[in-house]
């Protein structure tokens, strides 16, 4: 079991591509994120970031990829290769999706890292200017996410 485990983990911690080749503050944000990351709230179109339906979304970060997991299974049909652009403020998250780009071919985005608590925010529809504040209103379609990263022990 513990063999199992430990193999399990070096499979999904080792990325299958290497990392690419970054600006020094770029790789910092880069390396930052790498990691497991629970979805605490979600707002589109206003309000306050909540999870309404009650169900668990974790989000994995690798250096080029978010795997996406809901209620503890993979949700491969959900992941994106993901990429960053660090001289923005705020830092500018351009996401295409793995599977059926039909669904949603791309999605650009900025995100706040604070500490172990991620914000994102993403333009929703085709052609939807990049968002550049963390606010989701009623008048504008854009969806805020909140993360928590998740501690392993």
């Amino acid at each position: 079991m513990n063999l199992f485990l430990l193999v399990t983990t070096c499979l999904i911690a080792v990325p299958d591509r290497p990392m690419p080749k970054l600006p020094p503050m770029a790789k910092s944000v880069y390396e930052s994120l790498i990691g497991e990351w629970q979805v605490v709230g979600v707002s589109i179109g206003g309000g306050q970031p909540d999870r309404p339906d009650g169900k668990q979304t974790m989000l994995t970060f690798t250096p080029t990829l978010i795997q996406v997991t809901h209620e503890a299974k993979r949700a491969e049909h959900d992941d994106a290769t993901y990429s960053l652009d660090v001289s923005k403020n705020p830092i500018a998250i351009d996401l295409v999706r793995t599977a059926d780009e039909k669904v949603m071919p791309s999605m650009s985005g900025i995100i706040k890292l604070e500490g172990d608590r991620l914000t994102m925010c993403f333009a929703v529809g085709r052609g939807a200017a990049r968002p550049t504040t963390f606010v989701a209103t009623p008048d504008v379609n854009q969806m805020v996410m909140v993360l928590r990263r998740i501690q392993r022990k």
